[in-house]
């Protein structure tokens, strides 16, 4: 975003923000426009590129804000007295369903996101996805008792990591789009929680 947008009054910018929500939840990265921002926001299109680089920039700026929000409500509703790494995971699992049930745009602008494989910015959004929760994992891994694990931490973060992705690859072939936060919940948890007690199972003192 260039400086301009900084220097925006906090009502414009959240203006243009909630304008972009509106038009990537309806939308994949290619069908969206930039036109329907425009109107929605009611600025000009010479308005618009006097705060924006390009679309790509929009939108990833907007993903970024609300890749961080699901985070900072992740970090601030999640039982940090919770010292099994697995259990932990399955309340993060919680608190991010939970926000979603209350920002439904939101959860349609990270449905489209990261499971249209035809954006050209798709693997930007895996990546910036993955900084910020090595950004917030010191802090969402407090208290966790590795103590009572075979394999060290590092090592169950890593084979995590590959099993999710994984999953995730998997799951794209079969996700409609359309489902609600709930069916979404419904689907994902039970696969998530046999992924999560596989681990746990083989790791477990």
């Amino acid at each position: 975003m260039k400086d301009t947008f900084y220097r925006l009054s906090e009502e414009k910018k959240l203006n243009l923000i909630n304008s972009c929500i509106k038009e990537f939840a309806k939308n994949t990265y290619d069908n969206t426009s930039l036109n329907s921002i425009i109107t929605e926001a009611k600025i000009s299109k010479g308005g618009l590129f006097k705060y924006i680089e390009d679309k790509k920039d929009l939108y990833l700026y907007v993903l970024g804000l609300i890749m961080k929000d699901i985070i900072e409500y992740q970090s601030n509703n999640v039982d940090m007295s919770i010292s099994c790494f697995f259990d932990r995971l399955n309340t993060l699992s919680d608190c991010g369903f939970d926000y979603y049930k209350n920002h439904e745009l939101e959860f349609r602008v990270m449905m489209n996101a990261f499971y249209d494989l035809a954006s050209p910015c798709h693997k930007e959004v895996i990546i910036m996805s993955k900084n910020l929760i090595k950004k917030y994992e010191l802090y969402l891994l407090e208290n966790i008792d590795w103590s009572q694990y075979k394999e060290n931490k590092e090592n169950i973060l890593k084979i995590l990591e590959y099993m999710i992705d994984g999953y995730n690859f998997a799951f794209i072939r079969k996700l409609d789009l359309n489902y609600s936060v709930e069916e979404l919940e419904k689907v994902m948890k039970k696969d998530v929680d046999l992924i999560i007690n596989i681990i746990k199972s083989g790791v477990k003192k």
